[in-house]
């Protein structure tokens, strides 16, 4: 699932490979080899003066068996908090419609049936009720195309 507002923390990240490198007794010179990069490149990279190429992440990351996933680490920006306070409106939004819609089914005296309620949530975006479970990708698009 895409997640708004989320970058690359480069600082995390190579802490991360040498977190690994220091797990495996990998020393700076056995990693510059490994690499095929300096050792004052691969310094460069644990005092955060330079970031390793792409290409560089990805083979240390098939070498010691890791998924990207687990090795880059990201940061949230400014605009994945704008995201949270929709979501957050959002929320506010879907109790309010479910306590309005079984208001006016109780006063019609309409079958309730709260527990049809349960696995779903109103969507103010598509103005729908939504399954939990493909609540977030529904939103996640919605927010995607309209560039909110």
């Amino acid at each position: 699932m895409n997640h708004f507002g989320l970058i690359l923390d480069k600082e995390k990240t190579t802490e991360q490979m040498f977190k690994v490198c220091q797990y495996y007794d990998v020393k700076n010179a056995n990693l510059a080899n490994l690499m095929d990069v300096s050792e004052v490149e691969v310094s460069n990279w644990k005092t955060g003066k330079r970031f390793p190429d792409w290409d560089k992440i990805m083979f240390f990351a098939y070498i010691f068996n890791l998924s990207l996933d687990e090795l880059i680490v990201r940061k949230k920006t400014k605009e994945s908090s704008i995201f949270d306070e929709i979501r957050e409106k959002i929320k506010k939004v879907d109790k309010k419609n479910l306590a309005k819609t079984l208001e006016r089914k109780s006063n019609k005296n309409e079958n309730l049936c709260p527990e049809c309620y349960r696995n779903v949530r109103w969507n103010p975006l598509v103005q729908d009720w939504i399954p939990l479970e493909k609540y977030d990708e529904v939103t996640e698009k919605i927010l995607e195309k309209n560039r909110i």
